[in-house]
């Protein structure tokens, strides 16, 4: 409009920037009105959910299946994806710190100090415990006593720690799960069938996400 205005002299040329600028402000409120339509549609489904929700633990005494903490291999595997949705690797993608250029060698490097800086706090939380002994994200942990050792350390009157079993991992488990959920607020991702099934060899990627949620309450 600006250009076929200056080819019609000052007039015409007035009548264009004003268009021009119509035309724009025309846009620039249908952008904001596009937004705002948006936003209350996303807060009207909040509300729905929020509504739905409450019905279901008026209902039920518990939340909905959509409320619900999700489990540590979902947790691992959306924060996975999230960050790195091309490939699926061996070492989480959302542990590395750099990378850049020179390739996966530093991305594995620094996913691999993280997982160590974490296996040595849980070393360092669970040392003074018998039966206790903390050397990977797997095995260590397959009989519960780790997971009672380490919320224990924390909250040592929460239960007595002498009268638990190595043998009673199902107990063992539901001891350490509930009472970090209580006291701790650390959400419940790892499912006490879960661990029982997996026997002497849990998926140290459940365990590693979970242990984060404790690293992440705890390490200040």
């Amino acid at each position: 409009y600006t250009h076929m205005a200056k080819c019609g002299g000052p007039g015409e040329y007035q009548a264009g920037v004003e268009k021009v600028n119509q035309l724009d402000k025309a846009h620039k409120e249908g952008e904001k009105q596009r937004l705002m339509q948006q936003f209350d549609n996303m807060q009207q489904k909040k509300t729905t959910q929020d509504m739905k929700n409450t019905a279901v633990m008026r209902n039920t005494g518990r939340p909905s299946a959509r409320s619900r903490p999700v489990s540590a291999m979902s947790a691992f595997k959306q924060m996975d994806s999230t960050n790195n949705p091309n490939a699926a690797k061996a070492t989480p993608s959302y542990l590395s710190t750099g990378g850049g250029a020179s390739g996966g060698r530093g991305i594995q490097r620094s996913a691999s100090t993280a997982k160590q800086m974490m296996l040595e706090w849980c070393k360092a939380m669970t040392k003074e415990y018998e039966n206790v002994d903390v050397r990977n994200f797997s095995k260590s942990w397959a009989d519960g006593m780790a997971f009672c050792a380490l919320i224990h350390h924390f909250y040592p009157d929460s239960f007595d720690f002498k009268q638990l079993n190595p043998q009673n991992r199902r107990h063992n488990f539901q001891l350490a799960f509930d009472t970090a959920e209580k006291l701790a607020d650390i959400d419940p991702l790892l499912e006490v069938d879960d661990m029982i099934m997996m026997k002497d060899n849990p998926d140290w990627k459940c365990v590693f996400t979970y242990i984060q949620s404790f690293y992440r309450r705890f390490r200040s």
